[in-house]
């Protein structure tokens, strides 16, 4: 009985390692930002709007450009902890090829991480093969002293083997 899950176990990894393929996502770029903000500092409403360029472990590459906003609320008994609501669509275009991700989050606790599960959206082309799949994305923000903020987003997505040779091939 040992033996059969050692095998099954065995199996299942080389199973998801030889037919998956890991699809990465980097982007970078400028942010423009709209705050307003109470006078006691709990609440925070943030509207972004950022201009950048990604790259792929595949053959596209290209522009992104994110819209969307941040809702910041300071907990009440800890000026530490800090919930964030976000809404942003990033749009990632590839001479006529298009896909969107959708950061959506609510009570999201900045405190811990700045890492989400997202999903792949509206792809069309080899694109459109990416509909629905799900995606860790992490990323920072930075001064770029003289110059707007920016960000640094890297996003890694699970990809099946089969669907990573067919957007490589154009389908």
């Amino acid at each position: 009985m040992k033996y059969f899950f050692l095998i099954l176990i065995g199996t299942y990894l080389y199973y998801f390692k030889t037919f998956s393929k890991e699809f990465y996502i980097n982007d970078s770029g400028a942010i423009e930002t709209q705050i307003m903000e109470t006078s006691d500092k709990k609440l925070r409403n943030v509207i972004n709007n950022t201009n950048g360029v990604f790259t792929t472990n595949s053959k596209f590459n290209g522009t992104s450009k994110c819209i969307g906003s941040y809702f910041y609320e300071k907990q009440k008994n800890n000026s530490e902890k800090t919930f964030l609501d976000m809404n942003d669509l990033c749009q990632y275009k590839s001479g006529k090829y298009e896909f969107y991700l959708h950061f959506t989050n609510k009570k999201f606790d900045t405190s811990k991480m700045m890492s989400v599960k997202i999903p792949i959206k509206s792809g069309t082309g080899p694109f459109k093969l990416l509909n629905d799949i799900m995606c860790n994305a992490a990323w920072v923000i930075f001064n770029n002293e003289g110059h707007l903020p920016s960000y640094l987003m890297k996003a890694k997505c699970d990809v099946p083997d089969e669907i990573f040779k067919k957007i490589e091939q154009g389908f």
